[in-house]
């Protein structure tokens, strides 16, 4: 069973025009409040609303390790660290163990396992390193604020640096080519492949397993080290969660309203707008909506889907097994959810998440004349 926020959608080798068979329960009457991100729906004939019938959201997950900024002190197990001053010099202290003094520490991080400990230290006269369990990198003009890296493993370590106007990534100790400037690191899942955006000569490229990627116009540039955004300010890297394959939106214009969805380096269909793309939990499927002129469309293993008015908030994701993925659409005013190809009722309103199981079928509420309905749908 695959929890998913509002959204999914089906894979293409299991796509049908079959009706779909739905099981509906009325759970009670809707109520609503503008102040707090949740549903309540009311047992029938009770007004009174109880906790355990409060639907939140499901809200994004926390990411592994930590990091905290020049001051302050975070506990990740096993050992404490922070970081300590001492007349005008800062210092970080693991496990009671007194680092080495510096002008400035930010950035301090732990590995996700808490066993490593790196951060950022200026050093005289204004040359910033990066100290890895207490043992210091090479010395730059600057480190980027906030792109110091843990891999998921805890074993490798990567960051930007800048060397007089030109940026590099840094991964293991060793630089990668010399770019105008250079966006933080993605490491796959399993921790063996790095992937990041760089800048040259107004355009933009990624750069993954020592190959440059196709190069696009650069709508917004913003230095040698970039912002949080992409240089783009859409862009983000995916990985599959096996880590064997990568995607990312492009904008083919440096006007914009033409994006395309690349895949390990092969660009899909143009469209004025793609989202970020989402992939099986096997990695063998890759799913992501895009705006067809007025329309909203879902694209599963480069195969359009039929187009709707709207698609309800989210990504498309996958059933664990992944061989389906569920989807709500706009239709008019109303709601559906489509199911491998099958279009369930409409509805007002589906409400918070669907759940997709492995057998094809999805569950989820919905509102219909304002009353509160638990869906199961599934194929005939």
């Amino acid at each position: 069973m695959r929890y998913l926020c509002v959204l999914a959608m089906l894979a293409s080798m299991a796509w049908a025009d079959t009706a779909a068979r739905v099981e509906q329960t009325r759970m009670g009457t809707l109520r609503t409040f503008p102040e707090r991100d949740a549903f309540i729906a009311e047992p029938k004939g009770d007004a009174r609303a109880k906790e355990k019938d409060v639907f939140l959201p499901i809200g994004d997950s926390v990411p592994p390790g930590q990091q905290i900024g020049a001051t302050g002190m975070r506990w990740h197990a096993p050992d404490p660290v922070h970081v300590g001053s001492w007349d005008g010099r800062q210092f970080v202290v693991v496990n009671g163990v007194h680092g080495p003094e510096y002008d400035q520490v930010r950035d301090l991080i732990t590995s996700p396992d808490g066993q490593r400990v790196a951060y950022v230290a200026r050093k005289r006269p204004n040359r910033d390193v990066v100290v890895v369990d207490r043992v210091e990198g090479r010395e730059y003009d600057g480190i980027g604020y906030g792109c110091l890296r843990f891999s998921p493993n805890g074993k490798r370590v990567s960051y930007v640096a800048t060397k007089g106007r030109e940026a590099v990534m840094v991964c293991d100790g060793v630089e990668g080519p010399e770019y105008d400037g250079v966006e933080w690191p993605v490491f796959s899942p399993d921790s063996k492949r790095v992937a990041y955006e760089a800048h040259r000569g107004g355009k933009w490229l990624v750069f993954l397993d020592g190959v440059e990627g196709r190069e696009y116009p650069v709508r917004k540039w913003e230095g040698p080290i970039m912002t949080f955004n992409s240089p783009t300010n859409e862009t983000r890297l995916i990985f599959s969660p096996d880590g064997k394959h990568l995607a990312y939106a492009a904008n083919t214009s440096a006007t914009g309203g033409s994006y395309v969805q690349v895949v390990d380096g092969v660009e899909g269909p143009r469209y004025s707008w793609v989202r970020d793309a989402t992939f099986s939990p096997d990695g063998k499927h890759v799913a992501y909506e895009a705006t067809k002129g007025r329309d909203e469309v879902v694209i599963v293993d480069g195969v359009e889907r039929p187009a709707y008015d709207g698609l309800m908030g989210g990504r498309p994701i996958f059933s664990r097994n992944g061989e389906h993925v569920a989807y709500a659409v706009r239709k008019g005013k109303q709601w559906v959810v489509i199911m491998d190809g099958a279009e369930g009722p409409e509805y007002d309103a589906i409400l918070l998440c669907l759940v997709v199981h492995k057998d094809g079928t999805v569950e989820y509420r919905a509102v219909k004349g304002g009353q509160v309905y638990s869906v199961k749908q599934s194929p005939e």
